[in-house]
């Protein structure tokens, strides 16, 4: 179930205790992060070096193992807030994930959230800890999964503190 609308999401997720997982797709390599079950923080988790139907069966294993209530997918819009080249692909493959969860009997609703900067971010928060350039490519995708997803933690938890 694909859901762009933030309440929607917001609403089916609100009486879990469960579990949110981000997805940063790439062309060669995905990050993953979780939150805590509290959703209060995220961990980045893993890179993903696969791509197609490999690439979506291997976030459903990781969607089962770590019992996920929903999906945040990064987005990255053009400064102006509008869809670019990417967007589109990223759509896809969320289509694509969605009909494989559904064909699985895993209902999980999916919200894209505005992936901007997070790269650049997540290498602020890395450099400090891996000095080396090299190394600090090879697990970028997981600290921007986790930028992204602690982004949306953000803003969720202030909706509710208000609402």
């Amino acid at each position: 179930m694909i859901i762009c609308n933030i309440n929607e999401f917001l609403n089916k997720i609100s009486s879990n205790s469960k579990q949110l997982m981000c997805i940063d797709l790439g062309k060669k390599k995905t990050g993953v992060a979780f939150s805590d079950p509290n959703r209060k923080f995220s961990l980045a988790s893993t890179i993903i070096k696969k791509t197609g139907l490999e690439l979506i069966n291997e976030l459903r294993l990781k969607v089962l193992e770590y019992d996920v209530v929903g999906i945040i997918m990064g987005l990255p819009l053009n400064d102006d807030d509008t869809l670019n080249k990417k967007c589109q692909s990223i759509k896809d493959i969320t289509k694509n994930l969605d009909f494989i969860f559904n064909t699985n009997n895993i209902d999980l609703p999916i919200c894209y959230w505005d992936e901007s900067f997070s790269t650049e971010t997540a290498f602020e928060e890395v450099i400090p800890i891996i000095g080396n350039k090299r190394k600090q490519k090879k697990v970028i995708d997981k600290f921007a999964a986790k930028v992204i997803l602690q982004d949306f933690l953000d803003f969720k938890n202030k909706y509710e503190e208000n609402n």
